[in-house]
């Protein structure tokens, strides 16, 4: 089992899955670290786990997420956008 006290902002676990510290997932997908926050505060984000209070996203959950919200026009976001606050 990782040590997840330490500072690196990715986490190797066994059997090969991954995990991110948000920081991490911040600038993979280029926004603020407190965009991350506010997602796991109110939802709508990538998938995530609190492991004591280091909160991990699983990259392999994180890539599916990113693949969720492709879109092929933003007409196609708009109408994606809406249909997630109905």
């Amino acid at each position: 089992m990782p040590n997840l006290n330490h500072v690196n902002s990715s986490l190797p676990r066994a059997g090969g899955a991954r995990y991110l510290r948000r920081s991490a997932v911040a600038k993979k997908i280029g926004v603020s670290v407190r965009t991350v926050e506010r997602w796991a505060i109110d939802g709508g984000g990538p998938p995530f786990a609190v492991i004591g209070r280091i909160t991990v996203y699983p990259e392999d959950a994180l890539d599916d997420w990113l693949r969720s919200r492709l879109v092929t026009s933003t007409s196609a976001e708009t109408v994606a956008a809406k249909g997630k606050a109905a």
